[in-house]
């Protein structure tokens, strides 16, 4: 069960992972071997190769073709991490993702301000919890601007952009869990929650339309009494909700009432529904998830 848990101010506060996979849907390189070639143990207490993260993905050669797991020991690191596109084929994994968690408390800028950035293909993230810290309110009278504090960011396939944030919402406001960015019909992106978990205080958005052709699947997921009567917001695509694809399929739960919904909601088809919910079909047409490196989990 994946959990997505929004604060009571409607923002995504923390990322915590049992298991991440960032990939693209062809491999660009060969992989040696799914076994890590060699493990780097980050702990902050000096009892292992490097006491930061940054220090640890520094160190992966440029260009690195084989599997190599950084072991971060429990604690709390504050720094901000980068994972640049040259350093692929990382499998970082903390010991328990109550205790082992990155931390930084920046606000601003999308790029500048986010805890994790991963800009490199083939990265794993096992038992570790990203945060931002960043907590100021503010009241919708300052007339001052809300401002990111990402968690992480992610640039996956084909100019996916993937940012989990935090942050004080003016009273009155609706977040979004979502705002998924497919430019067009030729591509194959999209968000689906697949027997999930949608809890929190809300009121949120399912998902906002980030692109011309944003695509958000839920199924199966149980939706707490957090979401917006209509479901989802149409942002800067109002009059083109046609090309659109937000679709809610057998989920339950307080917040699951569709009655109040948006009218241009997707009802998938059966074969449509299929597309996105087989894992063949969406996300490993090419068996990628098949040559993943398993955690070394005790």
């Amino acid at each position: 069960m994946q959990s997505l848990q929004l604060t009571s101010l409607h923002y995504i506060k923390k990322v915590a992972l049992t298991l991440f996979w960032v990939a693209i849907c062809s491999l660009k390189h060969d992989v040696e071997s799914v076994d890590p070639i060699s493990t780097i143990t980050v702990d902050k207490s000096g009892h292992g190769n490097f006491t930061t993260v940054q220090e640890a993905i520094d160190s992966v050669p440029h260009n690195n073709s084989n599997w190599i797991r950084i072991h971060i020991k429990a604690g709390t690191y504050t720094e901000k991490v980068s994972v640049p596109s040259d350093k692929q084929f990382i499998l970082i994994e903390g010991e328990n993702r109550a205790k082992t968690i990155i931390e930084s408390g920046d606000a601003g800028d999308v790029i500048e301000s986010t805890t994790f950035t991963i800009a490199a293909d083939n990265f794993a993230a096992w038992n570790i919890t990203f945060v931002n810290t960043y907590n100021r309110p503010i009241s919708r009278f300052e007339g001052l601007p809300v401002k990111w504090a990402p968690a992480v960011l992610i640039y996956g396939d084909k100019r996916c952009a993937i940012n989990v944030t935090m942050g004080r919402l003016p009273a009155g406001y609706t977040g979004s869990i979502t705002a998924q960015g497919r430019d067009s019909p030729r591509e194959n992106s999209g968000f689906v929650f697949h027997t999930s978990s949608v809890v929190g205080a809300g009121p949120a958005f399912l998902g906002r339309a980030y692109r011309n052709y944003s695509t958000v699947v839920f199924y199966k997921t149980n939706m707490a009494n957090v979401i917006a009567p209509s479901g989802w917001d149409a942002w800067l695509q109002h009059g083109h909700e046609e090309r659109i694809t937000f679709s809610e399929e057998e989920c339950f739960g307080a917040g699951s009432d569709m009655s109040k919904r948006v009218k241009w909601e997707k009802k998938l088809t059966g074969q449509e529904l299929f597309k996105f919910i087989d894992v063949k079909s969406f996300i490993n047409q090419d068996g990628w998830l098949e040559k993943q490196p398993a955690p070394n989990i005790s």
